[in-house]
């Protein structure tokens, strides 16, 4: 899978673009903004936040197992609510899918924002939340892409399989925000508490923001081997995003 498609919702209302980025607090930022996805595109929504790769099922099928899987995993899904049919919140963001280009055209004179994380502190995060045996359904995706090999992965085996395997959890960044000067803010999770409340001011929303898909803090060793592989795979991001890649 290649990532063509920008992620991102937008609100009339606030005029404004809001970004989405795996594993830039993004659950917790959809929360805030009470974002959930358009039923027109429910296949959509599905393939990009549990199957991860190109929907092969008919669009009733999809869509039944969307809602089947809202329903009964709600302690994982918190921010998608289908089960009464889809329903916009106060600040009235919709799901938009399109190319990064076609959302800055259309909403050329809107407010545009997301979130990076610097890719090493990214990487171990994802370990941490898909390899929690604790945590059934992203456990699951993993098996689903890494077979049996899943429960006995190792940070090290992760890394070097998440670099032949595309997942939208782990894709660079800068195929999802191809050019960040469009964006009026571009925040870094590692300053999130004062960038989150920067764009709040301007779109005059309250600045609370849940803490979503909390991650078991398992303790991770980056070899400096292991290291310098998530620096090369990720230096589009290094480069476009303002990080110091940082070599042992």
């Amino acid at each position: 899978m290649t990532v063509d498609l920008t992620c991102s919702s937008d609100s009339h209302k606030l005029r404004a673009v809001y970004y989405e980025t795996p594993k830039a607090a993004c659950s917790s930022i959809k929360k805030a903004l009470q974002i959930r996805p358009r039923k027109e595109n429910i296949v959509r929504a599905y393939h990009y936040h549990k199957m991860g790769g190109a929907p092969q099922l008919k669009t009733n099928m999809l869509e039944k197992l969307y809602l089947k899987d809202t329903m009964y995993d709600q302690k994982h899904r918190v921010d998608f609510s289908m089960s009464s049919g889809v329903t916009v919140g106060n600040c009235e963001f919709s799901m938009y899918y399109g190319t990064f280009e076609e959302s800055i055209e259309e909403f050329k004179d809107y407010y545009k924002f997301g979130f990076v994380r610097e890719p090493v502190k990214r990487t171990v995060s994802n370990f941490q939340m898909f390899f929690n045996q604790e945590d059934s359904f992203r456990f699951s995706q993993m098996k689903a892409l890494f077979g049996s090999a899943a429960k006995t992965m190792s940070f090290e085996d992760f890394v070097g399989k998440m670099m032949k395997i595309h997942n939208h959890h782990w894709e660079p960044y800068s195929k999802y925000i191809k050019d960040s000067t469009q964006l009026d803010k571009l925040g870094k999770i590692e300053n999130i508490k004062d960038d989150w409340q920067e764009i709040c001011k301007v779109l005059n929303i309250d600045e609370s923001l849940p803490h979503e898909n909390r991650s078991k803090k398992a303790k991770v060793e980056v070899s400096s081997e292991v290291k310098e592989k998530i620096i090369e795979y990720y230096k589009e991001d290094y480069a476009n995003f303002e990080y110091e890649s940082k070599r042992c």
